[in-house]
Formats: C-alpha cells, structure tokens, sequence
C-alpha cells in the first residue's frame, strides 16, 4: 500500500496515479477525509486482478448511479 501526499475525492476510488514518467504507479482507493493524504495499491498488487478481469471479458453490473 503506497500513502499518497495528495487529495483524494468522492469517486476517485478505482482510478489510476501516475508517476511523473507518466506510467500506472497504482490504483487508489481510499482518501483521509480530514486531510491530504490518499491510498493507493501498486501497480504490482493490482495487475493480476486487472488482467483477470480483462481475461474474461464479460459485461459487469454497475449498481444503481447516484450521480
């Protein structure tokens, strides 16, 4: 688990950080409500979940949509 110096809102959760490169360094998922601080899974921990998913390339359900 990487701790990330940077804001995190409602609905970044599952989206990527990218390093100053420019490549994937991880995936975020969850922010410090009272601060700056975000959290993010590496890249490592997150490819083989990924490319399973892309493996099966089937439809997923989405839940209801609040927004």
């Amino acid at each position: 688990m990487l701790a990330l110096t940077a804001s995190v809102e409602r609905g970044d959760s599952g989206g990527p950080f990218v390093t100053r490169d420019g490549l994937v360094g991880g995936v975020v998922f969850v922010g410090d409500p009272g601060g700056d601080t975000g959290y993010a899974l590496t890249a490592r921990e997150a490819r083989p979940a990924v490319e399973d998913a892309i493996a099966r390339n089937q439809d997923a359900g989405v839940g209801a949509c609040r927004f």
